[in-house]
């Protein structure tokens, strides 16, 4: 109930940074290593499905969603095989965690070194371990500031796979070519030429 006596309180103070809907739903375990229920024979997923109300500021929404995430975190039981965790797809970048014995932890930090360690280990740099030697994604082209900080990882360019310089369109190149270019001018007459086929027929 704690986070309905939120959204009353804020309809009190006439403040309504929330406007959609609280949602909670119950999921089975997962096998997979970073599946936030992982570990868990049951898992409880909380939520609220919604997106700022207009004339909030970033810092309201910010406050409000920490403010929801603090009362979130209570319902958690310590000293169990897992930890509670976010989402991965969620927006709950700049938060933090109030949990246990850990005071106002940035969320990443949380991730990256406490919220995946099961039975002792820590699932998230085990995960980077058989990422990297799988091959996928060597160059790190998929990934973004955020997964760089929590993963280790490190954008590469010298690992993307070679281009030829022919190529007719050139979109995997690593930079744009420059207007006079022979590699621009190519690509130029090709496209020419295909439109001048395709005019034809």
């Amino acid at each position: 109930m704690g986070s309905i006596d939120q959204l009353r309180g804020w309809k009190e103070q006439k403040k309504a940074p929330i406007k959609l809907t609280l949602e909670m739903r119950f999921m089975r375990g997962s096998s997979a290593l970073l599946a936030p229920q992982g570990g868990n024979q049951w898992t409880c997923a909380i939520e609220t499905g919604t997106i700022p109300a207009p004339n909030t500021t970033p810092e309201e929404w910010l406050q409000a969603n920490q403010e929801i995430t603090n009362i979130w975190l209570k319902y958690a039981p310590t000293g169990v095989s897992t930890r509670p965790r976010f989402h991965w797809a969620k927006e709950w970048q700049g938060l933090k965690v109030n949990y246990g014995e850990l005071k106002d932890k940035l969320a990443w930090k949380y991730l990256k070194e406490d919220a995946y360690v099961v039975n002792g280990e820590n699932l998230i740099p085990k995960f980077a371990k058989l990422r990297a030697a799988s091959g996928v994604d060597p160059a790190n082209l998929f990934s973004n500031p955020l997964l760089d900080q929590i993963f280790d990882l490190k954008w590469d360019s010298s690992k993307l796979p070679p281009v030829a310089d022919d190529s007719p369109t050139g979109v995997r190149s690593t930079a744009p070519t420059s207007p006079t270019s022979p590699k621009r001018k190519r690509e130029e007459e090709s496209t020419e030429k295909k439109k001048k086929q395709k005019d034809k027929a």
